[in-house]
């Protein structure tokens, strides 16, 4: 049991979270990568003019090693993850491309061992990594930054990263706020566990209302056209038969992905090994004959999304939330989300390595369900703990943030993708609309499939609660459940105007 952590060690700030104290690099410093920084200074004039592709091709293979700091790798990955999804995609219109150049590829794949991470364009670098000040003086909040490069350009694009940036910065200092919980649990000090769920909470409702700022200045049809197209990856099998190839690999992603599962299996056991390699069948389930693996020589990653922030993941692992796959049949043993957990290798080794710990660290909401339930010098006036009322306080913001996120995924992708399918199977006769909306079904960058019953499930957090506290307008009432509530409950409780939150245990 992990009893002390330091958010230094994980290259996370108390104050910014998962972003750095300090802006990130905005320029490499050894001289052979100028090419790299001219060039992805200019990916949005050289896509419109259809040049961009030949001028990858003209590009050298750079080796990794003259990268000095780790500051410099994470702008290394930011520079190939833009460039590399600017040349698979191309324009509307435009062929999309099955293999990506060894000038892209190799240092990409040299850098992504480095960072531990899949070389696909991730949250990390098309958020956390691509900032700076407008200022230096000023301090770090969504009306002090600005984006570092775009593939498109525009004012919807910018204002997109520069959301996810502010989330990142606003909910910063929850993390700080966690750890000292954790170690108030270890203490068994509930007078200032209080405090810190407290904290959480306020941060957790800041990080909502920077998210509601989305529709200011991005258009969700530019969005879903435009922006959405270049943050994709190469999971649909419909655009990637074999995946996407990265030319030149020597067998560096096969032998990762092995690692992945290996390390599933001996962290989480071997049913859950089986759910991760059947949601991804580029990976190989075991020590698989060559012949077998051949038939899958690309990669399938998904791409960038929200859900590879470690930031509402750390909160939900310290709190106690879980998350679960979509049943179609609810009599089935559940079992623990794949995507959420795929979606971990899309984060810096360091941000997963904490989630990692924090599995293993004291249980917050083991503690509180402990606390003494007769009456107290500590109880509140209407009986409920203070430590109880926090911690319901600090669920119920996180289950507002995702409601929020829900919108915001319904309004950007959700309900673009129904009109496209409408469009199209207006537009063609020989195909009915049932047809041509299981083809243009909404995925999420990330490669989330069928994604608005996941994110439903995901909002919902797919817990099942003992135990709850409802407030009304005059009194408060207090029930307590000895048996699990069904799904149907939880759905009914989540959506009730006067339930405050639901306590999970």
């Amino acid at each position: 049991m992990i009893k002390n952590i330091c958010l230094d060690d994980y290259d996370i700030s108390p104050l910014l979270g998962l972003l750095s104290p300090e802006p990130p690099c905005t320029r490499l410093s050894a001289q052979c990568y100028g090419l790299w920084e001219a060039l992805v200074c200019e990916v949005t004039a050289l896509l419109l003019h259809k040049t961009f592709r030949s001028r990858v091709h003209q590009l050298p293979v750079l080796s990794s090693s003259a990268l000095a700091t780790r500051r410099e790798y994470q702008r290394a990955f930011h520079i190939l993850a833009l460039l590399a999804h600017a040349y698979v995609w191309g324009l509307e219109g435009e062929k999309v491309m099955q293999v990506l150049p060894k000038a892209l590829s190799l240092p990409w794949l040299e850098i992504s061992a480095y960072l531990g991470m899949r070389p696909v364009s991730t949250h990390a670098a098309m958020a956390l990594w691509n900032w700076r000040k407008v200022k230096p003086s000023l301090s770090v909040s969504r009306n002090s930054i600005t984006t570092l490069e775009l593939t498109r350009g525009g004012v919807d694009e910018s204002w997109f990263f520069l959301v996810a940036v502010g989330v990142e910065a606003a909910g910063g200092p929850a993390l700080a706020a966690l750890v000292s919980a954790i170690e108030c649990t270890a203490r068994r000090d509930s007078s200032s566990l209080a405090t810190h769920l407290t904290q959480i909470a306020v941060h957790v409702r800041q990080m909502s209302a920077v998210l509601d700022r989305m529709r200011e200045h991005c258009d969700p049809y530019v969005f879903y056209k435009y922006i959405r197209r270049h943050l994709s990856g190469w999971n649909d099998r419909k655009v990637f038969p074999r995946g996407l190839i990265y030319e030149g690999d020597d067998g560096r992603i096969r032998q990762a992905e092995k690692d992945e599962i290996r390390w599933v299996k001996l962290t989480f056991g071997e049913d859950d090994q089986r759910d991760y390699t059947s949601s991804n069948a580029a990976l190989p389930s075991s020590e698989t004959s060559a012949s077998a693996e051949d038939l899958v020589e690309g990669a399938r990653y998904g791409g960038a999304s929200a859900a590879q922030s470690s930031l509402l993941s750390a909160l939900d692992i310290g709190l106690g939330v879980r998350h679960y796959q979509h049943a179609q049949n609810p009599d089935l043993p559940r079992r623990p989300s794949i995507f959420l957990r795929e979606m971990q290798w899309h984060m810096p080794k360091l941000h997963r390595q904490l989630l990692y710990d924090l599995e293993r660290g004291p249980a917050v909401h083991a503690f509180v369900d402990e606390l003494p339930r007769d009456a107290s010098p500590d109880r509140a006036a209407d009986g409920v703990h203070p430590c109880v009322r926090a911690y319901n306080a600090a669920l119920h913001c996180i289950e507002d943030f995702r409601s929020r996120h829900l919108q915001i995924v319904e309004t950007y992708i959700i309900e673009p993708a129904r009109a496209a399918a409408a469009a199209e199977a207006a537009a063609v006769e020989k195909r009915s609309k049932g047809e041509a909306e299981q083809d243009m079904h909404a995925y999420g960058t990330g490669g989330a499939g069928h994604l608005i019953s996941f994110l439903q499930d995901y909002h919902l957090c797919d817990v099942w609660k003992r135990m709850y506290t409802r407030l009304c307008a005059s009194n408060t009432v207090r029930f307590q459940h000895t048996q699990l509530i069904s799904k149907d409950q939880v759905c009914q409780l989540a959506i009730c105007s006067n339930i405050i939150a639901v306590r999970q245990f």
